[in-house]
């Protein structure tokens, strides 16, 4: 399963350092639902977006990637992250509990 990492390693050098894009995404929910397998096999790790230092998010999940020799990172949609990962679906609605 995918491991949560501490909000303050999702830095704003790596979000510059890729996106989706390097892995064949370009259109968003329709292609992570197409490539989801490689988005979570690239995926090291994720975090609450709303918690970030660096660009945070409102229902969103910040996912760390580890692809082409080097690591970054981008926010999924709530809805994109539960393509890749329906087993965390409980996880993320505790976290909506929990910042109300």
């Amino acid at each position: 399963m995918l491991r949560r990492i501490p909000a303050v390693q999702f830095t704003y050098q790596l979000w510059r350092a890729g996106s989706l894009t390097e892995l064949g995404i370009k259109q968003r929910e329709w292609s992570i639902q197409l490539r989801s397998r490689e988005v979570k096999e690239m995926a090291v790790g994720f975090t609450e977006a709303n918690k970030l230092h660096v660009r945070p998010k409102d229902n969103c999940v910040a996912v760390m990637f580890f692809y082409d020799d080097k690591h970054f990172w981008t926010h999924l949609t709530n809805k994109e992250f539960l393509i890749c990962y329906p087993e965390l679906e409980k996880y993320l609605q505790n976290t909506k509990k929990l910042s109300i």
